[in-house]
């Protein structure tokens, strides 16, 4: 559904015809309007479970969970996660970089022996968009992993056992305390905006 149909959608959704049970189905949330998400129940599916497997992964998960946990009230505490976070965005790119260039090295030695120019050219640009494509996928998961997070946090505060989220290495402490659903639905809304800014309004 694009802006659009989801906007379209909206008063069926609030409204919908007698006996009528609607399904959307999505593997991205964050792509839904939170208008459209707010007239719908989520269920996870459980066998929905994403692996994360990014540079500064381990770094982002304890910036987020003090973020909901030690760092409510605490501004120094609050922005100094926020510049770890960062930092882990931040990293993305060259780490993605340097590791498709050493799966690459031994391409471009071949094609510099070989003498050709327009080769080792074609070869040294396979690798840069190797590089790239790398960084896209790591930023993807970078961006799922925050909105995961929020989600599961929601989930937790709502009552869904710990044991039956679909990443609760998200938070290798266990439950966060005292969280709220009011809190956590700010949370969750505070990651889709997030997440829809970088998306569509920063430059990759």
């Amino acid at each position: 559904l694009n802006e659009e149909s989801q906007n379209a959608l909206l008063k069926t959704l609030e409204e919908p015809p007698p006996e009528t049970l609607l399904i959307l189905a999505t593997g991205n949330p964050a792509a839904l309007l939170p208008t459209t998400r707010s007239r719908c129940q989520l269920l996870p599916l459980l066998s929905n479970r994403c692996e994360y497997d990014f540079a500064g992964f381990g770094e982002l998960v304890a910036a987020l969970n003090k973020l909901v946990g030690e760092a409510r009230g605490n501004l120094a505490l609050a922005e100094a996660q926020a510049a770890a976070i960062c930092r882990v965005a931040a990293g993305l790119n060259s780490a993605a970089t340097a590791r498709t260039a050493a799966e690459w090295e031994g391409r471009i030695q071949a094609a510099a022996q070989s003498g050709d120019a327009p080769t080792v050219k074609r070869v040294e640009a396979q690798a840069t968009d190797a590089g790239y494509g790398a960084y896209m996928k790591e930023r993807g998961m970078f961006l799922s992993a925050i909105h995961t997070f929020a989600a599961e946090l929601f989930q937790l505060a709502s009552g869904v056992p710990f044991g039956e989220l679909a990443n609760p290495e998200l938070f290798p402490a266990g439950p966060p305390a005292n969280v709220t659903p009011e809190f956590a639905a700010m949370v969750l809304k505070g990651a889709d905006e997030l997440l829809f800014t970088l998306r569509f309004n920063v430059n990759e």
